[in-house]
């Protein structure tokens, strides 16, 4: 089933997978499952000079595309591996 079979109340649904990171969590992660040995070093958001406002939290919540019945999608870990193998395989590096 989809959201448009599910007589979904209009509005903003997050169908995210499942879990939480920070994007140093998301750049190891990525270069974890593509076997590259590189030094990732966290920086806070002050030392990331934007002009655009980020909020200091920002995850996005499934509550109310999981109220429609939806299952929690898979931890976003595999969805990383996953990706990174399908790229790689299409485009190997070696």
């Amino acid at each position: 089933a989809n959201l448009s079979e599910a007589n979904a109340p209009g509005g903003v649904y997050h169908a995210v997978n499942s879990g939480e990171a920070t994007w140093y969590d998301l750049a190891v992660e990525t270069l974890t499952a593509a076997r590259i040995s590189s030094r990732v070093v966290p920086i806070s958001s002050e030392e990331w000079l934007t002009k655009a406002q980020r909020p200091a939290y920002s995850v996005l919540a499934t509550e109310r595309y999981r109220s429609l019945g939806f299952p929690p999608l898979p931890d976003w870990r595999d969805a990383v591996r996953r990706f990174v193998e399908a790229r790689t395989s299409t485009y190997p590096c070696n």
